[in-house]
């Protein structure tokens, strides 16, 4: 006896996304109600059509989508990692300011471009450099140099602690087969894979902007982007509703130890200052009329260029939306990721405002 499923998928939202990345070779985007996880769109790119397998796939047709080098049978949005690069800011600058690392009012460097440690230069992603920089300047314009100086001193398992709290060491939960669970390197880690007393701290210097050996999937990340939202919270991501008779599916949610009170604020203040400060890595993408909050990231490729993270939330006073998007060799996230976040805030937000000014209860919108 088959039941009827009931999916979180809204059919409006999906087919927008999926105009939003028809262009894009490969790639991922998802959208999730920051509030219970379920997801309302995404898209993994390549596709195929899954009706191939329901009406008979041929053998060479087979042949051809297990053959496809860009992988079309490959779901990225739960089966694939990444280097979270600067999105894994909100989470060192979380590990900054619950362990006190640094005054985050104090200008700890002023940046060139480059910071040396060791015999090593570390290159900040502005070779002309970024200036006097304090945490927030350094959130927002997103200046490695910042992050590399707090990493001199910060100890590989304070990071790794907070990466944990966040949830970036294990599955998600999402109800997709196959997903694989995050890569967070501690002292552990290290000593395992290169003995005790072999590794550096130049390790650090890598990890906490989200490169070295730390790997995500889109979906911790827009975890993490909703726990900001939300109060503090880790919500399981989830497609499915109902099934049957059955009463709605409800997910359990759990708190991020200590992410709450000034910690909180300050992370929010600096997702927006990405979208609304001039200097933000995403300002070109603001709208006037929707504050957003967001953290781009541009995670170095071995393999060709840089993949492209934007990590956001809508509306900043009062969230109900996260969405992540990661495109594949692409280049800067601000430059790539960030205007398909906002082209799908616009729609989501304004078909939300139409329907409230035809029930007398717009007015609520033009503060946003």
């Amino acid at each position: 006896m088959s039941e009827t499923v009931t999916l979180t998928l809204d059919l409006r939202l999906q087919t927008h996304l999926e105009s939003l990345m028809a262009d894009k070779e490969r790639g991922v985007a998802v959208v999730m109600d920051v509030h219970d996880g379920s997801i309302l769109a995404a898209v993994s790119k390549p596709s195929f059509d899954p009706n191939e397998f329901t009406l008979g796939v041929s053998s060479e047709r087979l042949q051809e989508l297990f053959g496809d080098e860009t992988r079309p049978l490959f779901n990225r949005i739960n089966q694939a990692r990444y280097p979270p690069a600067s999105t894994l800011k909100i989470v060192s600058t979380f590990a900054i300011l619950t362990d006190r690392l640094v005054d985050p009012g104090e200008i700890l460097v002023y940046c060139t471009g480059a910071h040396r440690f060791g015999r090593r230069v570390y290159r900040c992603w502005r070779p002309e450099g970024h200036g006097a920089m304090n945490l927030y300047t350094a959130f927002v314009q997103s200046c490695d140099v910042y992050f590399y100086k707090v990493a001199e001193f910060t100890d590989v398992d304070v990071l790794a602690k907070a990466a944990k709290a966040f949830g970036l060491d294990e599955e998600t939960g999402i109800d997709l087969p196959g997903e694989v669970a995050g890569l967070v390197p501690d002292r552990d880690y290290y000593e395992r894979r290169f003995g005790k007393g072999q590794w550096t701290q130049g390790q650090v210097l890598n990890n906490i902007i989200g490169q070295g050996e730390f790997l995500t999937n889109v979906l911790h990340i827009l975890r993490v982007c909703a726990a900001i939202a939300n109060d503090g919270y880790l919500v399981r991501p989830h497609i499915t509703r109902s099934i049957g008779d059955a009463p709605p599916v409800v997910f359990k949610k759990k708190r991020v130890p200590d992410l709450s009170g000034s910690k909180l604020e300050f992370i929010r203040r600096s997702m927006e200052g990405v979208v609304q400060e001039e200097d933000g890595t995403a300002y070109w993408t603001r709208l006037n009329w929707l504050r957003s909050a967001g953290k781009t990231g541009t995670a170095q490729n071995p393999h060709g260029e840089h993949h492209a993270w934007y990590a956001a939330y809508a509306p900043a006073e009062n969230p109900e939306i996260a969405m992540v998007v990661l495109i594949e060799h692409a280049g800067h996230g601000g430059e790539v990721s960030a205007p398909i976040v906002r082209d799908f805030f616009v729609e989501y937000f304004r078909s939300e405002l139409a329907v409230q000014d035809q029930s007398g209860s717009g007015t609520a919108g033009g503060a946003r």
